[in-house]
């Protein structure tokens, strides 16, 4: 089970020094930065996606960017690895490398929303007609409207 390579998260939750994501969750990102500067084998893919996208959330693009790819070096078989990458690439204004992980991470982790939801963004965005009805196609085989009401969304 994937989920076992979560060190930071635990029910008493404490900080290490050396766990990105432990580091970002306690307001230390600049220590959790430096990590990510390590070899890809500092950790689990698991948690370099969870620093990526806490990364994300609070703007530091290159640390989104670098742990993402390590993500995706450590484990190119999971879709929510490709995903943080292509998250991390769009906001760095890089839409073609972020349809190129999307698609990547739609045919990874099909049932995965998200994934579809970024690749439909991502085709708009270059003007990649066939991507984005595949995009749309697979979000409404899943219940999700990319443009319509009743829209479950891209957070389910």
């Amino acid at each position: 089970m994937r989920f076992r390579q979560f060190r930071s998260l635990s029910v008493s939750y404490s900080t290490r020094a050396d766990d990105p994501v432990s580091l970002m969750m306690a307001g230390r990102s600049a220590e959790a930065e430096l990590l990510t500067e390590r070899p890809a084998d500092a950790g689990g893919a698991l948690a370099w996606i969870l620093l990526s996208n806490g990364a994300l959330c609070q703007g530091h693009l290159e640390t989104a960017d670098r742990a993402a790819r390590k993500a995706v070096r450590l484990a190119p078989e999971l879709g929510e690895g490709w995903h943080a990458l292509a998250e991390a690439e769009l906001a760095r204004n890089r839409p073609a490398d972020a349809l190129a992980a999307a698609v990547r991470a739609a045919e990874r982790a099909p049932s995965f929303v998200r994934a579809h939801w970024v690749k439909l963004v991502c085709a708009r965005v270059v003007g990649d007609t066939g991507r984005a009805a595949e995009a749309e196609a697979h979000l409404g085989h899943l219940g999700s409207t990319p443009d319509g009401a009743g829209s479950k969304g891209p957070d389910h």
